[in-house]
């Protein structure tokens, strides 16, 4: 191997600056693949890692359907449990201790722990001090307020918050003055930017305090499962209002936005990085591998195949080794930059930080493609290039039904030009890959708006939901009114309460249609007319293990019944259920007999066009609480990364267009001699111009309508399955003339580039390139 050695020492004497230009671009291109990868890594392991460093370790989460004191301290002694702290819904508003206006706040009392959030400044309540307490920023940036400030909260009693007197009634309770001694902020607090105040565990120690539902968290032992766990607390004191699920710092939604961001970015980074590869490969090739004249002169000399097969390799590793190896080192200079968006804000470990396993994996893995693809094309080399060579057979019609020039465009976007390099076949893949992603990503990102924009697609059919405060019951008044407002279209009476089917705990709202069509919103079957049915949502369908026409059995405070599946519905976002695919509905009289204390709790109305009837009911009943929409969590996160999809198709966009661009250029270049033989037969520039637009516009709408209907296929079967994940109607949209505005773009693009490709073949003259070819 002294020979080939010694050919590469000479090479790099005499080739320095090119393999420097070689390594700096390969550098520059594969660190920007280096960074995405690496960027949608550190946004993928956001969740493990925050968890990690907030030093909690939640296992169940325990829901305490009734009111009253949390009942911690009985949950906390029970057998397998380690720790548990909980936080508390209180009827209190909280006032400027300067100005007593009311500030639109939520009121926790218990640990700030408990919500999964982290002291960011300042410090923890002390439990046994009921006149302080933590705010999210939220609070701040809402009220003004700073460290040390002090407010005041009042509370209603226990009888004002079950008549639903809270919040708009006068409350009737004591008024505790509080200073703000800490900030904190979580997962929680991104997922609902509602400003919350978390207060003292002592402030719900006052005599008459009205609150509502408690949330307990725990950590248990190994070992201890969650039908274990539910065991437990079954044995307690009326346990059966205590019901157990899996907890999570981040909840379900929020890693579903999360990692939908993180896909997209790896599908990015995997266009970035074929795309580079692409791009890499043919320039490295062209610069280092032999020509055919020089592979002659050393086989000539006695170099073996192997060893001019090495030498090749080897001459053109060098610079795709040290780009790689610079690039990935530049990129780490990039990582603060990640992550981007709303997961930024839980991002534990803010600013650089190099995580090395996926930074080596990509950097091998790019030196080891490109390596390979300049050993693989110098093998291949061997093969003579003079030879024209097409993908087929063309159809009979080019010769037969379309006119001289078009058929020659046909030749030219279909067949390979002597000496050419490139291939037709990888180009039109190119094509394919790069629209049949681009339709793809439109057709998630449509269905995508398209869900949030549509809220009856996630459950909200309605325009007004009135009466829930948190009380017991609807004001009889209000009801009567609404039965009786001929503007009123549609009436829904809910009622709502909870079962359980072994460990899974079930939030149920009990229907009772008065007119109209506002039933909820159902993905596939009924909705419940007999006493016997339910309709799930998909999420607690699944979570159950059951489907359309199987039966359940539920166990409600009062009794245990068996219902029948009649459908997977997107349930109303009521009360403490979030709805879409969490939750069941039955009819009112099922729901009464599981909870024989049940009452009707909300209306969830529409109204007619251009009726004022809000403002009426507004004024008739002003302390009735009156919500136009409810946009669930998992709405909002998906809202957060809205825009991902169609970034993705802006990339595939431009890439689709580099790579017709580029074809274009090599292809007219390689066709020089072609088209100087039709010039010295006759063909006018007009002919040569009409062949020109034939060969782009045909080059890129032919792959097109081969690609788009995949991409529609595959972009509504990504988006079935992520509606299906959070339970809303799972429809996708189909946005033709979107793609086919796009697909014409790109198809005007590649003519103007073929255009001027064209004018500048054209100068060259006739004479000229038959002399030199």
């Amino acid at each position: 191997m002294r020979a080939v050695a010694y050919r590469l020492a000479c090479d790099l004497r005499t080739r320095w600056t090119t393999i420097a230009l070689l390594t700096t671009v390969v550098a520059i291109l594969c660190g920007v693949v280096i960074a995405f990868t690496t960027g949608a890594h550190r946004t993928s392991t956001v969740p493990e890692r925050y968890e990690r460093s907030s030093g909690l370790d939640i296992d169940f989460e325990v829901t305490q359907e009734e009111g009253g004191p949390p009942r911690t301290d009985e949950v906390g002694p029970l057998p397998g449990v380690t720790e548990a702290a909980s936080y508390t819904f209180v009827f209190g508003i909280v006032r400027s201790g300067a100005t007593h206006e009311p500030i639109d706040a939520i009121v926790f009392g218990g640990s700030e722990l408990a919500v999964g959030a982290r002291i960011i400044s300042g410090r923890a309540t002390d439990p046994t001090v009921e006149g302080e307490f933590v705010a999210t920023p939220s609070f701040l940036e809402l009220s003004g307020a700073e460290l040390g400030d002090q407010f005041v909260v009042s509370l209603f009693t226990q009888q004002q918050g079950d008549a639903g007197e809270f919040p708009f009634g006068q409350p009737a309770g004591r008024s505790v003055t509080a200073t703000l001694v800490g900030v904190a902020e979580g997962p929680q607090s991104i997922e609902d930017p509602s400003a919350m105040t978390v207060f003292s565990r002592a402030l719900l120690e006052q005599p008459d305090i009205g609150v509502s539902q408690s949330k307990i968290v725990v950590s248990v032992e190994d070992g201890v499962d969650l039908a274990q766990f539910q065991a437990e607390l079954d044995s307690l004191p009326d346990g059966g209002s205590l019901s157990a699920a899996r907890a999570e710092i981040i909840t379900a939604e929020m890693r579903r936005a999360i990692s939908t961001q993180a896909r997209a970015m790896w599908i990015l980074a995997l266009v970035a990085a074929i795309a580079v590869i692409a791009v890499l490969g043919q320039v490295i090739t062209r610069q280092m591998r032999q020509s055919i004249p020089e592979h002659q002169q050393l086989a000539a000399i006695g170099f073996t195949k192997a060893q001019i097969l090495a030498e090749t390799t080897v001459r053109a590793a060098l610079p795709i080794v040290l780009g790689c190896l610079v690039g990935g080192a530049a990129s780490t200079l990039f990582t603060a930059r990640f992550p981007i968006g709303f997961v930024r804000q839980i991002e534990p470990s803010p600013g650089i930080l190099v995580q090395w396993r996926p930074l080596l994996i990509v950097v091998v893995a790019l030196i080891a493609v490109l390596v390979s693809w300049m050993a693989i094309s110098s093998r291949l080399s061997n093969t003579a290039m003079s030879k024209v060579r097409s993908p087929g057979p063309l159809p009979w019609a080019i010769d037969r039904h379309i006119s001289p020039a078009a058929g020659v465009g046909l030749r030219f976007a279909f067949t390979r030009a002597r000496g050419e390099r490139g291939s037709v076949r990888a180009n039109l893949a190119g094509v394919v890959f790069t629209v049949c992603g681009l339709v793809a990503a439109i057709t998630f990102g449509t269905s995508v708006a398209r869900l949030i924009d549509q809220p009856f697609r996630y459950g909200s059919n309605f325009d007004l939901a009135m009466g829930d405060n948190g009380g017991e019951q609807i004001d009889p008044q209000l009801a009567d009114v609404l039965r009786n407002d001929p503007d009123v279209t549609s009436l829904m009476f809910y009622a709502q309460s909870y079962a359980r089917s072994g460990s899974t705990t079930v939030q149920l709202g009990g229907l009772q249609a008065v007119r109209g069509e506002g039933t909820p919103v159902m993905a596939s079957g009924r909705a419940p007319v007999a006493g016997d049915e339910i309709a799930l949502g998909r999420l607690d369908a699944d979570a159950l293990g059951v489907g359309i026409g199987d039966r359940v059995q539920l166990a409600g405070p009062t009794r245990t019944d068996t219902f029948r599946v009649t459908g997977i519905a997107v349930i109303a976002g009521l009360g403490s259920n979030e709805g879409i695919g969490e939750g069941g509905v039955v009819t009112l009289q099922s729901l009464q007999r599981l909870d024989e204390d049940v009452q009707i709790t909300s209306a969830l109305v529409q109204i007619r066009p251009d009726s004022e009837v809000f403002d009426t009911l507004r004024a008739m009943f002003p302390d009735a609480s009156a919500d136009e929409g409810f946009e669930p969590s998992a709405i909002v996160n998906i809202n957060r990364v809205r825009t991902i999809p169609f970034v993705l198709a802006a990339v595939l966009a431009v890439l689709c267009v580099l790579t017709v661009a580029h074809a274009m250029f090599t292809s007219l270049r390689a066709r020089r001699r072609d088209m100087a033989v039709l010039r010295s037969l006759g063909a006018d520039r007009g002919f040569l111009s009409r062949a020109v637009h034939w060969q782009s516009t045909v080059f890129t709408v032919v792959p097109a309508l081969v690609a788009a209907p995949v991409g529609f296929i595959g972009g509504r079967a990504i988006f079935a399955v992520y509606a299906n994940d959070i339970g809303a109607l799972d429809d996708a949209a189909v946005p033709v003339p979107m793609v086919v505005s796009i697909i014409a773009g790109v198809a005007v693009l590649a003519n103007a580039v073929a255009t001027q490709a064209a004018h500048r073949e054209r100068r060259v003259t006739t004479a000229s390139v038959l002399q030199h070819e």
